[in-house]
Formats: structure tokens, C-alpha cells, sequence
């Protein structure tokens, strides 16, 4: 009797550590993995990528705000995104500026509103998120999250198909 007793405490305490011990810090997937998602979805990526830093931040910082809306408007948002990651970064005595970062990949955003064939400059704007990216993996690795997510799935594949069909589609139509 007493045994089932302590495999039952024991059984609570490993779901306690579940919900309480995270597997990681930020979300964190691996920088290539990140790379070909935001590239071959037309940095629609970027829309989950920072929901997921956002709804980090909500929780570590509690803060009134929606996640969804602030990844959604990552244009506007990106900005205070990056100074919150900052702000982390300066607790951890860890000195980073990613506000240039944040600034050149507005611009290179707002380049997809340039003619044919010069819009496809915007699809390389993921390349200034990559010091984000660092730093996050920076936050993880200081508080013990070493653990990256290199594995892709199925419904990742489906996108980098999809997303090369276009882009092939896409180059097509202005060369040809």
C-alpha cells in the first residue's frame, strides 16, 4: 500500500516538473531550420516566430497583450519585440543591440513594394532577424535551455514545397 503511495507522490511530482520546468526559455528552432521556413514562406514564418517570442515575453514579463495581434503586426512590433529581448539580454549581463537589426528588417520588408523584378530583395529579409535569433538562443543557453528543435515536420515540408513552386513560378513569369 505504501509503495502505491509513493509511485502515486512520485507520478504528481514528474507532472508537476512537466508544467512547471519548460523545455525551453524561447521558442527555439534551429537557424538553418529558421532560415528555409522564412524564406520559402515568404516570411509569413515570421508571423508564428514572433507569436511565439511574444507569448514568451507576455508570460516572463507580465504584461498585458496579445501575442497574436503583436505577431501579426510584426512590422510595427518588431521594434519593441527587439527591446524586450534587450532588456532580457541586460538582466543576463549579456550586451547585444538588435534595434539596427530590427530597423533594416523593416526596410527590407517595405522593399516588397518595389516593381518587378527588385521585390524580390524583400524575400532576404529574414537575414537581419539572424542576430535575433542568436540572442534568443542566447537567453536559452544562459538559463539551462540547450535543447533546439531541428526536427522538421510535415507540415513544414508541405510549406518549403509549396513556397518553392511559387518562388519558381514567381521567377518564371518575370524572365520569361
Amino acid at each position: 500500500m505504501e509503495n502505491n503511495e509513493e509511485n502515486a507522490v512520485e507520478r504528481n511530482q514528474n507532472d508537476l516538473k512537466k508544467i512547471i520546468v519548460p523545455d525551453q526559455y524561447f521558442f527555439n528552432i534551429s537557424l538553418m531550420k529558421y532560415c528555409i521556413l522564412a524564406f520559402f514562406s515568404f516570411g509569413l514564418y515570421n508571423i508564428y516566430w514572433f507569436y511565439r517570442i511574444w507569448k514568451t515575453i507576455k508570460e516572463k514579463r507580465l504584461l498585458n497583450i496579445s501575442a497574436g495581434a503583436r505577431g501579426f503586426f510584426g512590422v510595427i512590433f518588431v521594434i519593441p519585440m527587439v527591446l524586450e529581448i534587450n532588456k532580457i539580454l541586460k538582466d543576463i549581463k549579456k550586451k547585444r543591440t538588435l534595434l539596427p537589426s530590427a530597423i533594416l528588417w523593416i526596410i527590407f520588408m517595405l522593399l516588397a513594394k518595389l516593381p518587378e523584378p527588385y521585390f524580390l530583395i524583400s524575400l532576404l529579409s529574414f537575414v537581419f532577424l539572424i542576430p535575433v535569433h542568436m540572442a534568443l538562443d542566447t537567453i536559452n543557453k544562459y538559463y539551462g535551455f540547450e535543447r533546439i528543435n531541428k526536427i522538421i515536420k510535415l507540415h513544414e515540408v508541405i510549406i518549403v514545397i509549396f513556397g518553392s513552386m511559387i518562388f519558381i513560378l514567381a521567377l518564371c513569369g518575370l524572365f520569361l
